[in-house]
């Protein structure tokens, strides 16, 4: 019996009847990246995105990050091409930087989101990697979800509303001195960077 690369599948084929083509990998992992189930989908998504070129975006629980970043190279995955998620649930300024040393973007993916750390510590771990000149290498997000289990998720948490960002977080980031086109880049050059590879 031949077993395909799910990942493979749905990048080529698409995703169910709906057979929308993915244009990212995402690649979940636990607080232990070096477990057999892990190591497992560590390598099933780099075959997928050395055979189809689509880069990858992880999940971590802002932990393993680096350790996931060194597998993902070895497996012959450029650093440009990975996005370690949740990199601003740790509050470890070293951890931020040796991601962003390793060549990967870091994901400030989890504004609103805060029952894992709040948005005032993200503000000032985003604005002190500003201040050190890494803002090329830093793609902000909400980790949000609009539906769940068929159900329609309501837009009263932070991290449900798709503005909060632009509404809430950049203006905290201008009162800091950060520049608006320092702001649109990371907004608008950072995943077109990502995307184009």
């Amino acid at each position: 019996m031949i077993v395909r690369n799910k990942y493979i599948y749905e990048i080529t084929e698409g995703v169910g009847p709906s057979r929308l083509k993915p244009a990212v990998i995402k690649l979940a992992i636990g607080s232990n990246p070096d477990s057999i189930f892990e190591n497992k989908v560590i390598t099933a998504a780099a075959i997928a995105s050395r055979e189809t070129d689509t880069p990858i975006l992880t999940h971590t629980d802002g932990v393993g990050g680096v350790e996931l970043l060194e597998k993902l190279k070895v497996e012959g995955i450029p650093a440009h091409r990975i996005i370690i998620g949740h990199s601003c649930d740790s509050n470890v300024p070293d951890y931020r930087r040796s991601i962003v040393d390793g060549g990967a973007y870091i994901g400030f993916d989890r504004f609103g989101l805060e029952m894992f750390q709040s948005g005032a510590t993200r503000v000032e771990c985003l604005h002190a990697l500003l201040q050190q000149g890494f803002s090329s290498k830093i793609i902000v997000s909400h980790d949000c979800g609009f539906c769940q289990r068929g159900q329609v998720v309501s837009n009263d948490y932070l991290h449900n509303n798709p503005m909060h960002f632009s509404r809430n977080i950049m203006p905290k980031l201008r009162a800091r001195g950060v520049l608006q086109a320092t702001l649109d880049s990371i907004l608008r050059d950072n995943p077109r960077r990502y995307f184009q590879g």
